[in-house]
């Protein structure tokens, strides 16, 4: 971090704090070792509602929650043209489905659609696994097991 995410930092808590979300504070450099074991931090925002996202579980809980709503979904399966009208047709190289509401995941940007592909954010989240390093070496990175995230552009998060 730098003295710019620090300003950065103080200008997301006011943000936060005038949308009703009084409850995070600003973290010195004094204080970051209580919430990670790293050097690299000069402040940080503690928000003691903030937990640990699984982006797997969470990815597979939205897709259980649709599929129970009655969503059908066709995963590994290119998407060629999409044609909207009263129902939006999807045509795909082994056929063609209707429905009046597309979700479309992954790779997304589809010949044809050009106000849709402007609006399309490529997103990478590279994970890193290590074999459990149990309580002692966990702790001592993590004292109070907080999810931890930088303030860089393409973000680092931790776990």
């Amino acid at each position: 971090m730098n003295q710019g995410h620090v300003s950065s930092l103080k200008k997301t808590m006011d943000a936060w704090a005038k949308l009703g979300h009084t409850d995070l504070k600003y973290l010195n450099n004094r204080e970051i070792p209580a919430f990670v074991d790293s050097r690299q931090y000069i402040g940080g925002l503690f928000d003691p509602k903030g937990a640990h996202l699984h982006p797997t579980n969470y990815a597979l809980g939205v897709m259980q929650t649709a599929q129970a709503a009655g969503c059908k979904i066709y995963d590994e399966t290119p998407v060629l043209s999409v044609t909207q009208g009263s129902t939006t047709r999807i045509q795909t190289a082994h056929g063609a489905v209707n429905a009046k509401f597309v979700v479309l995941g992954g790779y997304v940007k589809i010949p044809g659609l050009p106000r849709l592909n402007k609006k399309i954010l490529p997103a990478a989240m590279p994970m890193l696994a290590t074999q459990p390093l149990g309580d002692k070496i966990s702790h001592k990175i993590l004292p109070r097991n907080s999810a931890i995230t930088d303030a860089n552009h393409i973000m680092n998060y931790f776990k």
